[in-house]
């Protein structure tokens, strides 16, 4: 099995700002399209996809492969 996952965005936070968090706070992340993400398997960014909802439930519609050819290694997640 292969640890998976499927991230939306990121963002770095000061500790003050993020010790001020509190149920309702708004953070800013760095993707321009809240429906993009990136899908990574371990630290390899292997693809790119949208959010759908399917049968009540939140998943990803893979959009593009970003797997280079096999001479190039894989390109990290950032």
């Amino acid at each position: 099995m292969l640890p998976l996952r499927v991230e939306l965005g990121r963002v770095v936070v000061p500790r003050t700002r993020l010790a001020s968090f509190q149920p309702g706070a708004v953070v800013v992340l760095d993707s321009a399209n809240e429906q993009e993400v990136d899908v990574v398997v371990g630290d390899q960014l292997i693809a790119n996809g949208e959010l759908v909802i399917h049968d009540g439930k939140v998943c990803v519609r893979i959009t593009q492969f970003t797997i280079p050819n096999e001479q190039e290694p894989l390109r990290r997640a950032s």
